[in-house]
């Protein structure tokens, strides 16, 4: 025994209808997917570059205002300091801006407090510098020398006097 034929008419315009409807579903999935995507890189990128970038911004504006109050607290810029793309090396370039503007600023704050004590032969030492900061200490200890060589004559002449040496 046979069971019988099943005859299956598909009017064309059925199957386009199916058709359709079907590349409807994977367009409505692709469309998904892709905001999806969309949203992700978004936030990637907002954490991955712009919000380091963000950092490094606010903190050169900050320095380049004179406000080094942040200057100590930079564990954020540190902790990108280690990435191996651009924004490591930018960090890496604003690292070591820091450490020179802390290193100078620490030797003019000894001069002018040797200056203030009497000390006037004391001159700040350029060969831990180099470049433009190391222009600017040597320019630094050119003042001083200027200021101080006047001011010992003076105190020679002074004490010659002092002894009766007219």
């Amino acid at each position: 025994g046979e069971l019988g034929v099943l005859k299956v008419f598909v009017t064309l315009d059925h199957l386009e209808k199916d058709m359709r409807n079907y590349l409807m579903d994977i367009i409505r999935e692709v469309v998904c997917l892709n905001v999806l995507l969309i949203i992700v890189l978004t936030f990637f990128i907002r954490f991955v570059c712009i919000s380091p970038l963000n950092h490094l911004v606010r903190f050169i504006q900050n320095v380049s205002e004179g406000d080094f109050s942040e200057m100590s607290d930079s564990n954020v810029l540190e902790s990108y300091s280690c990435r191996g793309d651009e924004i490591g090396v930018m960090t890496n370039a604003v690292l070591e801006m820091r450490s020179n503007i802390t290193e100078v600023l620490k030797e003019t704050e000894n001069l002018i407090i040797s200056i203030q004590e009497g000390q006037l032969d004391i001159r700040g030492d350029t060969e831990r510098f180099s470049g433009g900061w190391q222009d600017l200490l040597s320019g630094i200890n050119n003042v001083i020398g200027a200021f101080a060589s006047p001011v010992q004559v003076t105190a020679v002449s002074l004490d010659r006097v002092a002894e009766g040496d007219i």
